[in-house]
């Protein structure tokens, strides 16, 4: 149902999805928009609802377009709607933003293909592919084993650097654990403090790091 009221609440011109239900309905976020997409894959893959996928599938893909509407000259989206989970700098061509468009190609791919839609599959699993090339060219951070915020800083994020590992950004197993010790750099005894944020602990990318944490033997490794 939370799913199907944004779809509902789509901009018909643009095809922006707000980043709240109602009764805000307010748009101007690119990143919440990305995990809206996300979110429809991920109710499909967990409850094979065709008919529901059917109904929503034109303002899906509508959605996705606007996404991609974004990405300029440089390979990258340009992250205009600014509206995020309170860090800081979250515009231009930042590296969270992209990660995200990273995931909707990904996951879009995959929700074409059980709509035999196999142009639009094509289209995205390419546009996946050369985004993930220039990710790597413009984010990765050889200094830090890390990727950085945006393409003028050397700030390497808490939130894209776990999504580089949990969506499969990285390119090879040792950067990506690269990556993964990177992060407890941040580590207190509370919790991760994320760069992007300071004196903040963020729940909600923290809950993506333990994702990568345990998927790099968890306790285990860090003992």
């Amino acid at each position: 149902n939370a799913l199907s009221t944004m779809f509902a609440a789509i901009n018909p011109l643009t095809g922006a999805l707000p980043e709240s239900g109602p009764p805000l309905s307010q748009q101007g976020s690119d990143t919440y928009h990305a995990w809206t997409l996300i979110g429809t894959h991920n109710y499909y893959l967990y409850s094979g609802d065709d008919a529901w996928l059917q109904i929503v599938w034109a303002n899906y893909t509508k959605a996705v377009g606007f996404l991609e509407g974004k990405v300029d000259s440089s390979g990258l989206m340009n992250v205009t709607g600014l509206r995020d989970w309170a860090r800081l700098g979250g515009g231009g061509h930042n590296s969270e933003g992209n990660a995200l468009l990273y995931q909707v190609l990904v996951t879009a791919t995959d929700l074409a293909t059980h709509m035999n839609a196999s142009d639009l599959a094509s289209a995205w699993s390419a546009n996946a592919t050369a985004l993930k090339k220039r990710y790597n060219e413009v984010f990765w951070l050889p200094s830090s084993g890390m990727y950085r915020d945006n393409d003028t800083t050397t700030l390497c994020p808490q939130d894209a650097n776990s999504m580089a590992v949990l969506f499969n950004l990285t390119t090879t197993p040792e950067q990506a654990s690269s990556v993964s010790e990177g992060l407890t750099r941040n580590w207190n005894d509370l919790g991760p403090v994320a760069p992007e944020l300071p004196d903040t602990i963020s729940p909600f990318i923290s809950g993506l790091e333990v994702s990568d944490w345990n998927k790099f033997g968890g306790a285990a490794k860090y003992s």
